[in-house]
């Protein structure tokens, strides 16, 4: 399968955490799809002819929320290959259906399996796929124990709890 990704570039890229860009990449080199990566600050190196000789079977968006950067590659949308939006802040659920881009969208995808969000956008968008990208990742060459001098103890820990209104 050919599979294009098109991440935001500061977010999924340039991003001092590198996060988001680990699991694309780490995605990338072991995935059985063939993948490319395109971030949205190059769109000018690409345009309608250079997308379809890509052969693609599946385009997949990464932004925050809305797709704020599908108006540079709009003619995808007229090119009958499914695409999927992922986003990070689908929880913007109101500003997300006002988007036109992902309107177009095949379906939503979530970077987390939350069952409210993922419920909330299938009532919201019955004709799309909605489902999450299982791809919680770390990158144990960048978080790993570099034997330095300890400081301070620091606990890193987060939450699944749901606290405030969805809608």
């Amino acid at each position: 399968m050919n599979i294009l990704f098109i991440p935001e570039n500061c977010h999924y890229h340039v991003w001092p955490g590198k996060t988001y860009n680990d699991i694309l990449v780490n995605y990338q080199k072991y995935s059985k799809n063939n993948i490319n990566i395109i971030y949205t600050n190059e769109y000018h190196n690409y345009d309608e002819t250079k997308i379809k000789n890509m052969n693609l079977d599946l385009i997949v968006f990464f932004d925050t929320d809305t797709l704020r950067y599908a108006k540079n590659f709009d003619y995808v949308f007229n090119m009958n290959i499914p695409i999927f939006a992922c986003s990070l802040d689908l929880f913007h659920i109101k500003l997300c259906m006002k988007c036109k881009y992902i309107e177009q969208c095949t379906g939503i995808l979530t970077f987390s399996r939350s069952t409210k969000v993922l419920n909330k956008y299938r009532e919201c968008f019955p004709d799309k796929i909605i489902d999450y990208f299982d791809a919680r990742y770390v990158n144990t060459d960048r978080f790993k124990n570099y034997k330095l001098k300890k400081k301070y103890d620091i606990l890193l820990y987060g939450s699944r709890a749901w606290s405030y209104h969805f809608i």
